[in-house]
């Protein structure tokens, strides 16, 4: 019994110190995941102050607009003004006072009216106002006037909810959208970088269905974007019971991003047939630009991704007889040199005035030759 007794002792001492390095090992780990979800944290992004801080304001259904009859001055630098209108668009200077309401009876309105649709590259980010390339597009055609309806940091389904909201009072004879492919990605997302919230776009059977208004509200300057989805991915890759769960679920409940771009690109052709609709219904002509971003030209991936993009647009506007340019080949056949002149030297390398030129030029004569109402330049 004595050395019965001296087994048990043992074999619970064994058992004890098991249990005990198996605690530590538990309790490490946890240190250790403390550590790096402290890492974490700080690696999240957070909301920037981003231009549009400070010539916008929140709008419940489209997430930002511009403020209104706002004209700064040296805004993008000395001599390089950004002034918006009392309808929320950048203002062209060739427009006379009275023209810039920009409402008149269109019976009386003798120019061919272009409304040109899109992000930042639209606004002309960097460059004054009369340096964006709707604006020397009416310079290359007199008769002609375009209104810039660009807004930092849209997503093709903003353009859209935008112009459905003021559409109706611009009387355009062509709207053109120019979009990069940016664009379409960014609707991935619910809150930009800026800390501004987007609305959500879906299909649902074919049908083009918008959510999440009104949205909420700009979060502040240096705050988490999005951490609560953020901080779920962290666990249930760190622990062994999140791990536990994934392979239980399968590991299915996110789609795989190459899957998340194509439903992207579908949602954009339905936001796309939509604001043909729009377009059409008011009587005006619609037409779809690609603008090329510098990354695409420069990097294997970001331009696999634009010739995705625009393969599929030229499908569409096949489809529904839309007339399509695509840029990408104009700004890639320039030289090194060439570039960095068409191109602005910051962190997102807008186009500058050379690039806005090359745009302007192309468009004039893609409409010349594709939209039959263009007038021809005296």
């Amino acid at each position: 019994m004595a050395r019965l007794s001296v087994k048990k002792r043992l074999a619970f001492s064994i058992l004890a110190c098991v249990i005990g390095l198996g605690f530590l090992e538990g309790l490490l780990h946890l240190v250790q995941v403390a550590s790096d979800y402290r890492q974490f944290r700080n690696s999240l992004p957070t909301a920037t102050d981003s231009p549009e801080s400070h010539h916008a304001q929140s709008d419940p259904d489209l997430g930002w607009v511009h403020i209104p009859d706002r004209v700064h001055h040296d805004f993008y630098g000395p001599g390089l003004t950004l002034s918006i209108g009392h309808q929320g668009l950048r203002e062209n200077p060739a427009h006379s006072t009275e023209d810039r309401g920009h409402g008149r009876d269109p019976e009386q309105n003798t120019l061919f009216r272009i409304v040109c649709l899109g992000d930042s590259f639209t606004l002309g980010y960097g460059v004054g106002d009369a340096d964006t390339f709707p604006a020397k597009l009416q310079s290359l055609n007199p008769r002609t006037e375009t209104l810039n309806m660009g807004q930092g940091g849209y997503s093709v389904g903003q353009c859209y909810l935008w112009f459905r909201r003021l559409g109706s009072e611009l009387h355009a004879d062509c709207v053109v959208l120019a979009m990069i492919t940016d664009d379409i990605w960014r609707m991935n997302s619910t809150r930009m970088m800026n800390g501004y919230s987007m609305p959500r776009f879906e299909l649902q059977d074919g049908r083009l269905v918008v959510s999440g208004q009104p949205v909420p509200a700009k979060i502040p300057t240096g705050q988490s974007l999005e951490p609560n989805t953020r901080i779920g991915s962290f666990f249930l890759e760190h622990t062994a019971t999140g791990q536990f769960s994934r392979q239980t679920l399968g590991g299915h409940a996110s789609l795989e991003q190459s899957d998340a771009r194509q439903q992207l690109l579908e949602v954009t052709m339905g936001i796309i047939r939509a604001l043909q609709g729009v377009v059409e219904r008011s009587g005006g002509r619609f037409a779809v630009v690609l603008l090329p971003e510098f990354r695409e030209l420069i990097d294997e991936q970001a331009h696999h991704d634009n010739r995705l993009v625009a393969t599929r647009l030229e499908q569409l506007a096949t489809d529904r007889n839309i007339p399509f340019l695509d840029l990408t080949s104009d700004f890639a056949t320039l030289t090194a040199r060439q570039r960095a002149n068409h191109y602005l030297d910051e962190q997102w390398h807008h186009y500058s005035s050379r690039g806005n030129q090359l745009v302007a030029e192309r468009l004039h004569a893609f409409l010349r030759q594709y939209v039959t109402e263009y007038p021809k330049a005296r």
